[in-house]
């Protein structure tokens, strides 16, 4: 959802920075899609779907969809966020063109 993959649980144990991190996603997808990310991503292996049938089940849930109202400076954060992401990845690929050149 961010581009990269979240640390394992194990790694989270100290200083768990998920939930911050899908705050910062609220308004770009559903709050019930981050519930289930949560849910998934929980640190006791117990809390999380036991199942690949729990989880279709949950995804699959009727319902409507709510999302974050988000406020005019969080969106201009996600948009400079994006901007400056979209450089990073414009940057990378420069550089490993002119090292390919080389």
């Amino acid at each position: 959802m961010q581009g990269y993959p979240p640390n394992d649980a194990p790694q989270r144990l100290e200083k768990d920075r998920l939930s911050l991190a899908l705050s910062r996603l609220r308004g770009v997808y559903s709050d019930n899609l981050i519930e289930v990310v949560e849910w998934c991503m929980s640190l006791d292996p117990l809390s999380r779907p036991q199942s690949v049938f729990a989880l279709q089940k949950e995804l699959s849930r009727e319902g409507e969809r709510r999302y974050t109202k988000l406020t005019v400076s969080e969106k201009v954060r996600l948009q400079f966020d994006n901007i400056v992401s979209d450089t990073k990845k414009t940057a990378r690929k420069a550089t490993g063109f002119a090292t390919k050149l080389k």
